[in-house]
């Protein structure tokens, strides 16, 4: 027999931080195999709405409960944002010859995002481990903008979008747009070829597969 405990030693658990942002565009062929590289990430957040229950009544007592479809939203905040993202935006290039001129109020290109948080705990902080998130379809929506005199107390303007993601099919699940993956529970070996996937090698491009690509090279990885 087991007695509970809490709050061990070592086992003081936390999450933090947002880092290694890659933002991925769909090739002609569909699939997210453009990748690049988002520096000045200052956060992300996930705020997924419905999956509410919804009571059902008849014969003047509660007859059964069903819950609403649940969808992933989030918001993300930069300093800056890389050149691939500017169609996500909305903003083109006023001509195509003229690469330093924009046009804002057109069609906004979905994309696939990842990124990184930081699992902390008592004993090694911030080198304990750490969360690999991935979202699909996401689709931002437009966001102001501030711009503040330089003055004794400069800052940078931060950049904030709003986005919602589309669910992909998931084998033997149902669809979802948002994966995330867990270093304190996942084998080294699949975390590294995840990172291998995404983040690209020396001799492959980056690169965000669908579900149903990535569970059987995760698999190849989990010996």
């Amino acid at each position: 027999m087991a007695v509970l405990t809490w709050d061990e030693s070592g086992k003081r658990f936390g999450e933090t931080g947002t880092k290694y942002g890659v933002i991925y565009r769909k090739d002609n062929s569909g699939k997210y195999k453009t990748a690049q590289a988002w520096g000045g990430l200052t956060g992300v957040s996930t705020e997924p709405e419905g999956g509410e229950a919804n009571d059902n009544y008849a014969d003047d007592t509660k007859y059964l409960t069903l819950m609403s479809a649940e969808n992933f939203k989030g918001t993300i905040k930069a300093f800056d944002f890389p050149p691939n993202f500017s169609e996500c935006d909305g903003t083109a290039f006023l001509d195509d010859s003229l690469k330093g001129s924009f046009v804002t109020g057109q069609d906004r290109i979905p994309f696939g995002f990842s990124w990184r948080t930081t699992i902390v705990n008592d004993d090694k902080g911030t080198a304990f481990g750490y969360r690999i998130h991935i979202a699909y379809g996401c689709l931002a929506s437009p966001s102001s903008q501030e711009n503040a005199t330089i003055n004794d107390s400069p800052s940078l303007k931060e950049f904030s979008w709003s986005f919602s993601g589309t669910p992909v099919p998931v084998p033997g699940k149902k669809p979802s747009a948002y994966l995330y993956f867990d270093s304190r529970y996942e084998k080294p070996a699949v975390l590294k070829a995840l990172s291998d996937i995404l983040y690209g090698t020396e001799n492959k491009d980056p690169e965000l597969p669908l579900p149903a690509e990535l569970i059987p090279l995760l698999k190849a990885a989990n010996v």
